[in-house]
Order: C-alpha cells, then sequence, then structure tokens
C-alpha cells in the first residue's frame, strides 16, 4: 500500500482480542481471515491471557 499506514500501530489490538472481522485488521488481512491469521491471533490471546495471569506470556 505504499506506506500509506506508516507504522501501522495498533493492528495488534484486532489480533490480541480475536476480533480479525473488523477495523484495521479486516482492512489489511481481509474479511474472511485466512487461517494463519486465526492461529496468530489465537496464540496471541493465549500468551497475553498467560501474562495477566500468570505475569509471563508463557
Amino acid at each position: 500500500m505504499g506506506g500509506a499506514f506508516g507504522a501501522c500501530h495498533a493492528l495488534d489490538i484486532g489480533l490480541v482480542f480475536g476480533d480479525l472481522s473488523a477495523g484495521l485488521s479486516a482492512l489489511l488481512i481481509g474479511e474472511q481471515s485466512p487461517a494463519e491469521a486465526v492461529a496468530l491471533s489465537q496464540w496471541m490471546c493465549s500468551a497475553w491471557t498467560a501474562f495477566a495471569i500468570n505475569g509471563t506470556p508463557g
């Protein structure tokens, strides 16, 4: 996209919260999330949850 998004801050939010179907995530990933994006989101959700519970992402 020729740098239109710059550093693309906050791209991780949809991945962390498992919401890939809206906002910046949907724009960049697409309305139908590929299996790789879903797997990454599940991993990120697990890591953030573990960090909140145990103080380490695991």
